[in-house]
């Protein structure tokens, strides 16, 4: 998350302070696609209204809110079933899409041990999906490189 630090943290759209008596929305790290006009608010403090002034700002506003709800949930593996418990052995997407009609959309919060990845039937679709996206023009940002880099590790 955003640290907001009152008095000195600035809201990204707006550039004024982000006073704490402010409605504030405090996003973390979730907007990978660095060409996605969100990303203006990607691990930033936000004035409320200034993100209701854009036209992404229902979008943002909505996968926040996915993220806070899987916040503190159990970890639970998508190909065995079982509850992730180490933490070296854990592989996420997060919020991985930024549009419901994207090719990596039925990724979305899809978690699972990286030694059930090796044997998954899923994982050659799951890796032609983020590098469809990695390809395309409309994408920007090492995030997805990353992930692939992780799957190819496992």
């Amino acid at each position: 998350m955003a640290v907001h630090i009152p008095g000195k943290t600035r809201c990204p759209l707006c550039a004024q302070l982000a006073l704490r008596e402010e409605p504030l929305a405090n996003f973390p790290p979730i907007f990978g696609n660095q060409l996605d006009p969100a990303f203006a608010v990607n691990d930033a403090v936000v004035h409320r209204h200034c993100l209701a002034e854009r036209p992404y700002g229902q979008r943002a506003l909505a996968k926040l809110e996915s993220y806070q709800q899987h916040q503190g949930r159990p970890k639970v593996c998508k190909v065995c079933g079982l509850a992730i418990t180490n933490p070296d052995d854990y592989f996420t997407l997060g919020p991985i899409s930024d549009y419901p009609d994207e090719p990596l959309a039925r990724f979305d919060w899809f978690q699972a041990h990286l030694h059930c990845l090796r044997d998954w039937d899923g994982t050659p679709g799951l890796v032609s999906a983020i590098e469809a996206v990695s390809r395309s023009a409309e994408w920007e940002g090492d995030v997805l490189e990353r992930l692939l880099e992780r799957i190819r590790r496992a």
